[in-house]
């Protein structure tokens, strides 16, 4: 009876075990893993595609999954400067997974990843040399919230080619009548501006209600960027907002930081051309532009501060304001704000710490 008895407890041992390791993300998912080997279909770790790229066109063909993910690594979109990732509506694309190379099992739950501890990275830096643009969109545009843009670092976009317009938009992001959602990102060291002739303008995003054929294309959603970080993004030749340039109707930032970039015109970290932007929790900080606006510049909109802290100090932050929430400037000396502040929101000065 003994000897039955351990043999039942082992038996169940392995039938757990084997459970666990039949565990795979579900069907809705494709994964994505940098050491797969080619050719495989994306439906498991063990058979993940091995590049973003291949994952996209997989969509597009054949469709049958709305979400990518994709674990740690370095991603490109391709090998020329004209390369780049398209969005396409209902897709979400997830960074941060260990995939093959998790200690224990790879994930089946997206509650499992670690962006931090697995950075996932899209970079324009390529053999060929760096994209003009890390992230596209269809021609007509047309993309709203449901694509998703989550847990990604997205880099050494460089659009700086002479000829053609919006080479000179977005190094990271060119959104052409698109507004998807974008969301534990990081942007870094992506730059916008013409090598003759011309102005950069959006070194990380630029946003525009256009598509390809330069027609407006209305009824599209919000912009929303949310716990994203800004750092070291430039917009050259005249440039526009070096992080971010927009011309929504609305875009709303929340819990995100804008700190180190450069405009050699206006907006060294925002440049609000068109439309509101409405920032919540938001930190502009040790961004520059040459002439207005060191970290945010609205020209034809306006910016509202709906709720948390706006912190910047009176270069960094130009033209009207609406605070209903907390501004904060940052600075250890006074300063005279140029713009008009309204609002029933608290407004404070304290000594720079960002």
């Amino acid at each position: 009876m003994k000897s039955k008895r351990h043999y039942f407890i082992v038996a169940a041992a392995v039938a757990v075990a084997g459970s666990a390791a039949l565990a795979q993300p579900p069907a809705y998912v494709r994964c994505v893993d940098h050491d797969s080997s080619q050719g495989g279909n994306g439906q498991t770790w063990a058979n993940a595609f091995d590049t973003v790229q291949d994952a996209i066109t997989a969509y597009h063909d054949l469709g049958g999954f709305t979400d990518i993910w994709v674990a740690d690594g370095t991603y490109y979109p391709g090998s020329a400067r004209t390369d780049s990732f398209v969005l396409a509506n209902a897709l979400a694309m997830y960074g941060g997974f260990a995939g093959n190379d998790h200690p224990v099992a790879p994930e089946d739950d997206i509650s499992e990843r670690d962006i931090f501890a697995n950075v996932t990275i899209l970079s324009g830096d390529m053999t060929g040399g760096k994209a003009y643009h890390v992230f596209t969109t269809p021609v007509d545009g047309g993309i709203g919230s449901t694509c998703v843009i989550d847990g990604f670092t997205i880099r050494d976009g460089c659009c700086d080619r002479p000829d053609g317009y919006g080479d000179n938009h977005g190094g990271a992001m060119y959104l052409q009548a698109a507004c998807p959602s974008i969301v534990n990102c990081t942007f870094t060291q992506n730059v916008a501006g013409k090598l003759s002739g011309g102005n950069g303008v959006g070194g990380a995003i630029s946003a525009i209600p256009r598509g390809t054929g330069g027609d407006p294309v209305t009824g599209l959603d919000d912009l929303n960027i949310f716990n994203c970080v800004f750092a070291n993004n430039t917009a050259t030749e005249y440039g526009w907002g070096g992080a971010l340039h927009t011309e929504m109707d609305n875009t709303v930032i929340v819990n995100s930081l804008f700190h180190s970039n450069d405009a050699t015109l206006k907006g060294g970290a925002i440049y609000v051309e068109v439309g509101a932007a409405t920032l919540t929790n938001c930190t502009i900080a040790d961004n520059h532009a040459d002439s207005k606006g060191g970290g945010l510049y609205s020209y034809g909109g306006g910016t509202t501060v709906s709720a948390g802290n706006l912190a910047g100090n009176a270069a960094s932050l130009q033209d009207d304001i609406l605070n209903n929430g907390a501004l904060v400037f940052d600075q250890a000396s006074d300063g005279t704000y140029a713009g008009d502040l309204s609002g029933t929101g608290m407004l404070t000065k304290t000594v720079l710490s960002v």
